[in-house]
């Protein structure tokens, strides 16, 4: 175990058997209080995340290369997280945009942020492919919960939305429908999980508004 200066435990016990005929990978890893940008910025080159909490993996995987073990991955994994915040996606802007028009990426710039009091997230691998088996974020005046798979190898997401607006008396409002997140991770196509909408996107924004959504500008 290691407490590194911020206060935070991690135990990390990783290991490759190259004595196989394909070589296996393996990692077990722990952490509590630990800071979530610090840890991505660490382990994967990506500040995009932030908070304070605790993560707990068990992976396994195997191959010759770095992508036939991605591809290979199996295993859970859990993370709880607070006080933390997304960089460069907009959820609140995002759901007003998402019921008028379909968006080519995540919504949002460099400068956008997703504040939320708590994030948590449990993660099943099998085959490279991490499938979200309930995702629910809260912040001040935002509630999300999301289910889905992301393709860890091709970077891809197919993933089910329903995010939220809380108002200041705890009521909510939101699209009738959840929102669908599918393709490149890096700008996957989002609209509203209406039947034909990507095909005929004027007559499924029409059946949206005919369930009371109002059309933007």
């Amino acid at each position: 175990a290691l407490q590194p200066a911020d206060g935070a435990i991690m135990s990390a016990d990783v290991a490759i058997d190259a004595s196989a005929v394909v070589p296996v990978f393996s990692a077990n890893v722990k952490t509590e209080s630990a800071d979530a940008r610090l840890l991505l910025s660490t382990l994967l080159g990506q500040d995009w995340l932030s908070g304070k909490g605790s993560l707990a993996a068990n992976l396994s995987g195997s191959g010759q290369t770095q992508e036939e073990i991605i591809g290979s991955l199996k295993g859970k994994a859990t993370l709880s997280l607070s006080n933390g915040a997304i960089a460069g996606l907009d959820v609140a802007a995002g759901l007003g945009q998402v019921s008028f028009r379909i968006l080519d990426g995540w919504p949002g710039d460099q400068a956008s942020r997703t504040e939320f009091t708590s994030l948590t997230a449990d993660v099943t691998v099998a085959d490279g492919i991490a499938t979200i088996g309930n995702l629910k974020l809260d912040g001040k005046g935002l509630a999300l919960t999301a289910t889905g798979e992301i393709d860890l190898l091709r970077r891809a997401a197919d993933l089910s939305a329903d995010p939220r607006l809380i108002g200041a008396d705890g009521s909510s409002a939101g699209l009738p429908v959840k929102i669908v997140v599918n393709g490149p991770w890096a700008a996957p196509r989002i609209h509203p999980d209406v039947e034909g909408l990507p095909g005929d996107p004027q007559k499924g924004f029409a059946a949206l508004k005919s369930m009371g959504v109002k059309s933007g500008n």
